[in-house]
């Protein structure tokens, strides 16, 4: 597989570099994911500033804790499937208030390792 057929699929960005230092050199640089970890202490009262920030800093992979929300519903932004798992009490029935965590993944997107959260 060529690396551009690799770049397409957005798994890995692959762009050959000549060192300045050894022009025989080849160097490889590659496109990471851009990953938000952030503690929002309620989520519902901070949807604009949150799809501001996703959208200024082009973040492929939002993680943020202590949600407050019992409601996936709650967590979504457009152009993100978001994954969401509530804080429960210890009868299995959702908090309305602390805890809760939300993955919000970029679209399209080629990963697929949230299933667990479902």
């Amino acid at each position: 597989m060529s690396s551009s057929s690799i770049a397409d699929k957005g798994k890995v960005n692959p762009a050959r570099k000549v060192c300045a230092n050894n022009p025989g050199t080849i160097r490889h640089s590659y496109s990471f994911p851009r990953i938000l970890l952030a503690n929002v202490r309620s989520l519902v009262n901070k949807m604009e500033e949150l799809q501001i920030i996703l959208g200024k800093n082009q973040i492929d992979i939002a993680c943020l804790t202590e949600t407050w929300s019992a409601t996936e519903d709650s967590c979504s932004i457009p152009n993100y499937d978001s994954h969401f798992k509530p804080r429960l009490d210890k009868d299995g029935i959702p908090l309305s208030h602390g805890g809760g965590v939300a993955f919000l993944v970029s679209v399209p997107s080629q990963i697929g390792f949230f299933h667990f959260l479902k």
